[in-house]
């Protein structure tokens, strides 16, 4: 059946210019039977989240601050730090390495005064950057866990000979697909630098100035993680003494029912 009023295809998105994500209807197709059956597989001792890498990344932030009327002094500037998105792949060259992109935000609060006597005003401004950078990991074994996905017929698709054993048959055909969810990469900051010089620009005839160009080494230090299937905790980790703490325990208990016996 063909979609109705004009609506796209279900997977793709209406409403591009807004921030809701408007998803079109699809049409629904008969179903004529469902047969099921299960099977059960081992499925590791734990599902924990696992520190691929605690990351120190630089950045050189250079901006301009408009404030809203000319200031004679800066009297204060408080200023934090935060990460509006962090997205990370393993690369394709280097299998022990991370392509990390990372965008974030300088918040800043100016306080200024407009003369030698008055109030002081107060000035909110938001600093973006963003950046880049390819993230080496130590242990290989411990890295990012992913497997990629094959959505298209096109790539395994099952064809069948026609009756005559001349050409494909164009009554039946199928073909392969198959879909791995894998696990995102997360990042969790734990801690931030700012060391910054602000120039002061377009003074008036009184000495004020309206403008600050900010040069400013922003530096982020966050973890990597991602939650990864475990068939056997790392050495020495809070988990693997637990571990061997129960192991040792079910131990013991066998050798008392074993001589009570």
């Amino acid at each position: 059946m063909s979609n109705h009023k004009g609506e796209n295809c279900c997977g793709n998105p209406r409403g591009w210019g807004s921030t809701k994500i408007v998803q079109p209807k699809c049409d629904v197709a008969d179903t004529i039977r469902v047969d099921c059956n299960s099977e059960s597989h081992f499925g590791g001792i734990a599902f924990i989240p696992i520190v691929l890498k605690d990351v120190e990344l630089q950045a050189l932030v250079e901006s301009k601050i408009t404030l809203p009327t000319p200031a004679r002094e800066i009297k204060n500037v408080r200023r934090n730090v935060s990460i509006t998105e962090c997205k990370a792949i393993p690369s394709v060259a280097n299998p022990c390495e991370l392509m990390v992109f990372v965008r974030g935000k300088i918040h800043k609060n100016i306080q200024y005064v407009e003369d030698y006597s008055g109030f002081v005003r107060d000035f909110s401004v938001n600093v973006p950057f963003n950046c880049n950078q390819a993230v080496k990991v130590d242990n290989c074994f411990w890295t990012v866990s992913e497997k990629f996905s094959f959505k298209s017929t096109l790539t395994g698709e099952r064809i069948f000979i026609d009756k005559e054993g001349h050409a494909a048959d164009p009554y039946q055909s199928g073909g392969l697909t198959f879909e791995f969810y894998n696990e995102p990469i997360e990042c969790r900051l734990l801690f931030s630098l700012v060391n910054d010089l602000d120039i002061h620009k377009n003074f008036d005839k009184r000495g004020r100035f309206k403008v600050i160009i900010e040069k400013a080494e922003v530096v982020l230090v966050f973890k990597l993680l991602q939650s990864q299937q475990v068939f056997k905790f790392p050495h020495g980790t809070e988990h693997d003494q637990e571990h061997k703490r129960k192991k040792k325990d079910h131990e013991m208990e066998c050798d008392h029912d074993h001589e009570s016996k």
